[in-house]
This record gives structure tokens, sequence and C-alpha cells, in this order.
């Protein structure tokens, strides 16, 4: 679950998964990548976090409406399927 505090900078927080897609157990977890673009599902850049245990983010947004959404990825680079989504507008 992906949530944002509305403060800035914005506080990305996220639960690390635990298992892999098959359902079994997530032993190889190396990172996420948090994407953020001006349309829903239409990311245009990403931040990529190499801590696998973090749990937290700041980022600083331009003015504008933001999409954002993340993914994990483990040591063999496979990646997740999207998070959902927030939306954030910035002044």
């Amino acid at each position: 679950m992906l949530t944002v505090d509305v403060r800035s900078p914005v506080t990305i927080e996220w639960l690390p998964p635990t298992a892999n897609v098959d359902g079994s157990n997530l032993e190889d977890l190396a990172g996420f990548r948090i994407y953020q673009g001006s349309e829903s599902r239409n990311y245009d850049d990403f931040l990529q976090i190499t801590d696998p245990g973090a749990t937290r983010h700041d980022v600083l947004l331009r003015s504008g409406r933001h999409f954002i959404s993340m993914t994990a990825f483990d040591t063999a680079g496979n990646q997740s399927i999207f998070s959902n989504e927030v939306v954030r507008s910035t002044p």
C-alpha cells in the first residue's frame, strides 16, 4: 500500500512486499522504484531506492499535478506490478 503525506516535501511511505507473485516467500528484495507523471498511469520519471529495508522516502515535486505509484524489484531485476496510484497537487 502506498500513502502520501500532504506536507512538503512529499513523504512517500509503503509496506514492503513479503511474497512473490506465485505466493512463495520473497527472499531477494533489492529495492523500489517510485514513479511519477502528469497523467494517470503514464509515468515519465522514476526514482530508484536500493535499500530493501526502506519504508519511506521524501520526494520534492515541481508545481503541478502528479500521479505517483511504485514497484518493488528483486536482485535479478524482476519488477512487481505497480502499486495503487495516488494523486498529489503542488502549488
